[in-house]
């Protein structure tokens, strides 16, 4: 009983703090408490007039009963008959009543939990869209989308249930304040009886926090698998790996399954065990009285009669309280689950400036900056050049040197440690976001594509592009011969990550994207890897045709993309190694002799590596 009571205060805490996501104004909780008190009070109103109808038709009534006392002074000379007639029409209108009260609470807190679940989702997302990048390279995506598809649902559930628990305990409340109206000693009998059974049902609960975790797990693990077998449909098919991922599904879909059971199974050993406990119950103080009490005379037929209806009305709100209660615990996870992704941290941690960035007149210096994606563990360590303006300067290095690394801090996408990177002599850091990335472009290595239009992928993140300006982006990412054969042109949809596109599309489209922002510095981070040679020639092309007049850094692994660089930088184990032009590095036979040796470059405009 104590771990139960224990997970149900946790979890009120939990939804205490998500209050502020639900639209519960005044107003609303009051008329939420107005049509429970209604509709509880009505229900045991009905009751007693219930209670009385049957002693009306047994020939049992009590003459000095209060219901009738009252009916007979305004109809004293009624009939039995009539009397009868009178309470079963007050019966139904009491309980036509109690459904409409309970109709209105069931569709103002449908309404509630609508608009909660709304709030409770823009907030997720946006807490997310503002959190770090680690958070998402830690986390897989499926995991986040069923935040919004499940988790939500459960934890605005849970909203439900504690309302319907709520109303469950007021309306037991008001039908035991009726027992202690017939007979106090039977009341307090009731009670020691129902503690009594509710000590022996609340050890079935003990599970129903775990089958929540687990079913949240669960959740996640079939999502993911569905996810990555859907989007990497064609290495799955390359690879004739249907089997394994129909395996790993089948592993996830059973698991899920599974939990699901196990809770069905758990659950449904509570309701039957309630219900025959407090039947039993029920039945052995309804003899016990008649035995003790009415047979001997010290009570009336009367009251028996009411105080068993009464009594065993109360057998399924006793039944749905612990029912709820199974459903509660075991919907917690999702709520628990919120308001942990709810609490994660925000980017940045030291707040963007409020200056405006226009444009780049003396050129870009990056000065001593350090990253660490964990203490004392740097990927970019006191890293500094120069960076004039109209240059181009490229990055290079082994895997792991760090050059993604730069571009992501180029693109404030990530927090420096230390140092900084300063635009015409002016920490970056100051500059409002919507002005710097409003003139910085990034080119990715993998870009990623919408499904959506052409035009739209275009100009995404650039709602003033014209049309004119998306299709001459287009015509310098040398796209003009996919732009003629789509059907639609511009207004063509080109699939889910731009499936219809090739890959030397896709990478140019992005270039494209990058153009129509006519960005005043261009990070390109290995834009032309992962592609075959003609595809690279025309990605080439397009580059070349993008970093014309423009600042620009070039992150690379192949050492083709950078040959006509004004300068390079390498980077060895984030540190920067050596500087300089190609001629100087190759003459200077040190790291950067070693990577084009080693084979990161054998085919640089006709001329040989090591030329």
């Amino acid at each position: 009983m104590r771990n139960l009571y224990r997970s149900v205060v946790n979890l009120l805490r939990t939804l205490a703090r998500l209050r502020e996501y639900i639209p519960f104004t005044r107003a609303t909780a009051v008329l939420l408490a107005a049509t429970v008190l209604l509709s509880t009070s009505l229900e045991v109103v009905s009751v007693g007039l219930l209670a009385q109808l049957l002693n009306l038709v047994l020939g049992t009534k009590s003459p000095g009963a209060r219901p009738v006392t009252l009916a007979l002074k305004f109809m004293p000379e009624a009939s039995t008959v009539q009397l009868t007639v009178l309470f079963a029409v007050a019966v139904v209108v009491t309980m036509a009543l109690k459904n409409m009260a309970a109709y209105g609470n069931t569709t103002l807190l449908a309404r509630v939990e609508r608009n909660g679940a709304i709030r409770l989702r823009a907030a997720l997302f946006a807490r997310l869209q503002a959190a770090p990048l680690d958070v998402f390279e830690r986390h897989a995506s499926a995991s986040l989308v069923n935040l919004f598809v499940d988790e939500s649902r459960r934890a605005m559930e849970c909203l439900t249930v504690v309302t319907s628990t709520v109303q469950t305990v007021v309306t037991a409340l008001l039908f035991f304040a009726a027992l202690i109206w017939i007979s106090p000693p039977l009341a307090l009998a009731t009670l020691v009886v129902g503690g009594l059974a509710g000590l022996l049902v609340a050890g079935l609960y003990r599970n129903f926090s775990r089958l929540g975790r687990d079913y949240s797990d669960a959740n996640t693990a079939i999502t993911r698998a569905a996810s990555e077998a859907f989007n990497g449909v064609r290495v799955v098919r390359a690879a004739h790996a249907q089997d394994t991922m129909g395996e790993r599904f089948g592993v996830a879909n059973r698991s899920q399954a599974g939990v699901e059971e196990r809770y069905r199974r758990a659950s449904g050993q509570v309701v039957p065990a309630v219900e025959t406990g407090s039947i039993l119950a029920a039945l052995v103080l309804l003899v016990g009285t008649y035995a003790l009490l009415v047979e001997p005379g010290h009570m009336s037929q009367a009251k028996l009669t009411a105080f068993g209806l009464i009594l065993l009305r109360m057998v399924p709100l006793v039944n749905r309280f612990f029912g709820t209660q199974a459903h509660l615990l075991y919907a917690a996870g999702g709520a628990r689950a919120i308001v942990e992704w709810l609490g994660v941290g925000q980017y940045p941690v030291r707040p963007y400036g409020t200056e405006t960035f226009t444009d780049l007149r003396e050129g870009l210096e990056v000065r001593d900056l350090v990253y660490e994606y964990a203490p004392d563990q740097r990927a970019v360590d006191a890293v500094s050049f120069r960076v004039g303006v109209g240059e181009t300067v490229a990055l290079v290095g082994r895997s792991g040197s760090g050059k993604s690394t730069m571009a992501s801090l180029f693109m404030r996408m990530r927090q420096p440690k230390a140092g900084t990177v300063l635009a015409d002599g002016v920490d970056y850091w100051s500059f409002t976001p919507e002005s710097w990335h409003a003139h910085v472009a990034l080119v990715e290595q993998e870009p990623f594509l919408f499904n959506d239009t052409l035009g739209a992928n275009v100009a995404f993140g650039c709602p003033g592009a014209t049309r004119e300006a998306v299709e001459f982006a287009l015509h310098v990412a040398h796209l003009d011969d996919l732009l003629e054969s789509l059907p639609d042109r511009l207004e063509t949809p080109i699939g889910e990550r731009g499936v219809m596109l090739s890959g030397g599309q896709r990478q140019r489209l992005s270039i494209a994207r990058a153009i129509v922002r006519n960005p005043r510095l261009l990070i390109l981070d290995e834009a032309t890897s992962n592609l075959d040679t003609v595809s690279e020639q025309l990605v080439q092309a397009a580059l070349e045709a993008a970093m014309r007049g423009r600042t620009t850094v070039v992150i690379a692994h192949r050492l083709s993309t950078v040959r006509r660089a004004d300068r390079i930088v390498v980077l060895e184990h984030g540190r920067v190694a050596e500087s300089g032009t190609w001629d100087e590095l190759v003459a200077a036979n040190g790291v950067f002799t070693g990577l084009v040796q080693s084979g990161f470059d054998t085919d640089v405009g006709g001329e040989t590596a090591g030329s």
